[in-house]
């Protein structure tokens, strides 16, 4: 009887579950009741929303336009608490935006390989002291095969 009761219980928990994961996970979600997204970690989802939302046109060697509104913010926006600005970060925002830029102004036939760098510098610097690694899974998902 209670193992019957208890298995009752487990499914209708895990159907819960279930449908409440599937809840809008934007900006706007329950998770920014218990914490507030930087200046920094906004930036970085708007990047990557833009970038996710070109990579067909670069699949397709299409234009992919203008380059993405704030791009300068990744210079000053404020850090995520327990993160700092320093000489290492400037570096590696220096690589991305040079490679934000080497992707939105060529006229090279080869603009995967151009967007996959982009890609790559995000990385690299997420897997940097500099960066936060939870991440990282997602970004690559943007990388071209």
């Amino acid at each position: 009887m209670n193992l019957r009761i208890c298995t009752i219980a487990f499914v209708l928990l895990s159907m819960i579950a279930c449908n409440n994961s599937k809840v809008n996970q934007t900006k706007e979600s329950a998770f920014n009741d218990l914490y507030e997204l930087s200046e920094m970690s906004l930036l970085m989802e708007d990047l990557h929303r833009f970038y996710k939302d070109k990579r067909d046109l670069v699949i397709e060697n299409q234009a992919i336009g203008e380059l993405p509104k704030d791009l300068d913010k990744i210079y000053y926006a404020e850090m995520t608490d327990g993160f700092e600005r320093n000489e290492l970060l400037r570096n590696f925002s220096d690589v991305f935006v040079n490679n934000v830029n080497l992707l939105h102004n060529s006229d090279s036939q080869n603009k995967v390989q151009l967007y996959n760098n982009m890609v790559n510098s995000c990385i690299a610097c997420h897997k940097s002291e500099v960066g936060c690694i939870g991440p990282i899974p997602r970004i690559k998902k943007l990388l071209i095969q």
